[in-house]
């Protein structure tokens, strides 16, 4: 888990866990600009696994901003090369909008399991 420091909202966290159905990044709190390094470290942690579908957990996500959304691009190129999925579990209205603003929302499954 990286700690990414308190928010406006509350804590801020990025993780990355994997199991035998595949790996988990965790998005926790507000992720924006200053959190490119953390995204950067757990693309490469996703990527230095076996490749696998990967499940995005948005649940106690409550901003995202280019950042994030360019994590998520670059997370779907690489997965989906390896011909994989992703999963967005739980987005949130504001979520689903700037995905399907940016044309990015056909490339996922979107999932929710409140």
């Amino acid at each position: 888990m990286v700690e990414l420091g308190a928010g406006r909202d509350g804590p801020r966290a990025i993780t990355v866990t994997a199991d035998e159905s595949g790996v988990r990044v965790t998005l926790i709190g507000e992720i924006d600009m200053t959190d490119r390094p953390a995204l950067d470290g757990a693309l490469q942690d996703v990527l230095s696994r076996p490749p696998a579908a990967v499940t995005v957990d948005l649940t106690l996500l409550t901003f995202l901003g280019s950042s994030g959304m360019e994590f998520l691009a670059r997370l779907y190129d690489s997965i989906h090369a390896e011909g994989h999925t992703v999963t967005l579990l739980n987005p949130s209205a504001m979520v689903l909008r700037s995905l399907d603003t940016t044309g990015m929302l056909d490339w996922f499954i979107v999932e929710e399991q409140r």
